[in-house]
């Protein structure tokens, strides 16, 4: 008759049951000689020290020669429970070692996953800035001609940091300085100015020797003849527009043109006026606090 699964499992814990037994005898046995194996034999050296004295000292000297060797086994059994104590404080400071070690590790990989987890939410949140300001840009009707660029400044004022750029003139699209100075003297213009947005225009020729002059003529801090080989996009006229929050001004949108004159105002101004929340959520959250993961990223917990 076939055994059924209850007493084909029963059948196997009989057979296994030795081994197990075997198992825990060796191990208790292998704990009981690895901790007691030394105090062991000292007591055997103790013992065999003083039956030599004995022997050699003879009848007269017995008493002597007994309290030697307790004296000895004495001395053995203390310090024998004194190498136990030790013992067993390392093998516990080893556990907590290992336990630790787990843990360190684990925390290893967490902050491993947080820090490329950021690194994502970095990246997703450049790419919506890019596409969300060549919406702008198409909904201007922008051409090559023109260039859009968001500006954050920092908290004293002294610098301003680009967080998003773009044109189809591809040989200046890219940010080449985050840190953004050359024009450092329109921004702070613009976040001066008793309203919110302000154009310059009817420039010269870039090429001109009186560009700079007529260009600094309507801003406070001058431009340098230096930086004027910066001005990749060689303007003849500028759009600044202060990104409100709150009521507080939190950024800068620049709008830099080859043309002298910029046609479409009213359109870029309701386009803008349009996009100013969505430009104040990139705004507040470059500029915001950092958030807990980076907090825990940078501070290695």
């Amino acid at each position: 008759m076939p055994l059924d699964n209850d007493q084909h499992s029963d059948q196997s814990r009989l057979e296994n049951r030795p081994d197990s037994l075997r198992s825990r005898l060796l191990s208790v046995w292998e704990t009981i000689f690895d901790r007691y194996i030394n105090q062991a034999m000292l007591i055997l050296v103790a013992l065999g020290t003083s039956s030599a004295i004995f022997i050699e000292l003879g009848d007269n000297y017995k008493f002597f020669a007994a309290c030697v060797g307790f004296f000895c086994v004495a001395l053995t059994f203390i310090l024998g429970i004194a190498g136990l104590k030790r013992d067993e404080k390392i093998r516990a400071l080893n556990l907590k070692i290992r336990a630790l070690n787990v843990k360190i590790g684990d925390l290893s990989l967490a902050k491993q996953r947080l820090e490329n987890h950021l690194d994502i939410q970095k990246k997703l949140t450049s790419n919506i800035l890019q596409k969300s300001l060549i919406v702008i840009f198409s909904r201007i009707q922008l051409t090559n001609s023109e260039r859009i660029s968001l500006f954050m400044p920092n908290e004293e004022r002294k610098n301003y940091t680009i967080i998003g750029r773009f044109t189809t003139r591809t040989s200046c699209s890219n940010i080449r300085n985050t840190r953004y100075t050359l024009y450092k003297s329109l921004l702070d213009r613009a976040l001066n100015h008793d309203v919110n947005d302000f154009f310059i225009e009817e420039l010269p020729e870039f090429d001109d020797p009186n560009y700079l002059e007529h260009l600094n003529s309507r801003i406070d801090e001058k431009i340098s003849s230096n930086n004027k080989s910066r001005m990749r996009m060689r303007p003849r006229s500028f759009f600044l527009k202060t990104i409100m929050d709150d009521g507080k001004q939190v950024g800068v949108l620049m709008l830099e043109s080859t043309s002298p004159k910029i046609e479409i105002k009213q359109k870029i101004l309701t386009v803008l006026d349009e996009e100013n929340e969505l430009l104040q959520e990139f705004i507040r959250y470059k500029s915001s606090p950092q958030s807990i993961i980076e907090q825990i990223v940078q501070t290695g917990f």
